[in-house]
């Protein structure tokens, strides 16, 4: 083998292990696993059992950041990336758990196309109310000020659990108007307790 060729080979085999690790961090948000398996036991277990469950998974991490990623869309080259919709990336747009949400509470609404993907959509909310179970032990500094903040914070992360699981409900219906409703509940719960705490 010529050194030309020896080295074509050794750029082709370093891309490609690159591109392989590159995948592999896009997909590694740090809380991801944990709250996947809590999102296993929505609907399993009560409120307060999964809360139970997600105050071990708080302690894990640092930053609620950590545990509000997973929201983030699903990408190979942002420098953090969510899980994303459905086992596929990109089968389902927006491909974020957070923009989903959003664009099936606004004005583009529940579609057909939607019904259809049921399955992938009762599990993003199954995640959103294991992201609930973990973020109630979470607060930010903006939620710790006082006693009524304190009790703001665990009253939307109780509804934004139970809101998910009348989302995971309304999907199994295939009634787009229930679902309709059921995701704008489920955003704003979301929406209350963002204007209120997040600094972005």
């Amino acid at each position: 083998m010529t050194k030309k060729y020896a080295m074509v080979l050794g750029i082709g085999v370093a891309l490609v292990a690159g591109v392989g690790v590159l995948a592999v961090r896009a997909a590694d948000t740090p809380a991801a696993p944990d709250i996947k398996k809590l999102a296993d036991q929505v609907g399993k277990k009560s409120w307060d059992e999964l809360a139970k469950e997600g105050q071990a998974v708080a302690k894990k991490h640092d930053d609620l950041l950590d545990i509000m990623n997973v929201f983030k869309p699903r990408s190979k080259v942002a420098k953090v990336s969510g899980i994303g919709v459905g086992d596929e990336p990109g089968a389902i747009i927006p491909d974020g758990i957070e923009q989903k949400i959003i664009r099936m509470a606004g004005k583009v609404g529940v579609t057909e196309r939607d019904i259809a993907k049921a399955p992938a959509l009762k599990r993003m909310s199954e995640i959103a109310a294991g992201v609930a179970a973990v973020a109630v032990h979470k607060p930010n500094d903006k939620a710790q000020k006082n006693a009524a903040s304190m009790q703001k914070w665990k009253d939307w992360s109780k509804e934004m659990h139970d809101s998910a699981q009348d989302l995971i409900k309304a999907l199994e219906t295939k009634d787009r108007t229930q679902v309709k409703a059921a995701v704008m509940k489920l955003n704003g719960s979301c929406t209350k307790c963002h204007s209120e705490f997040r600094d972005d």
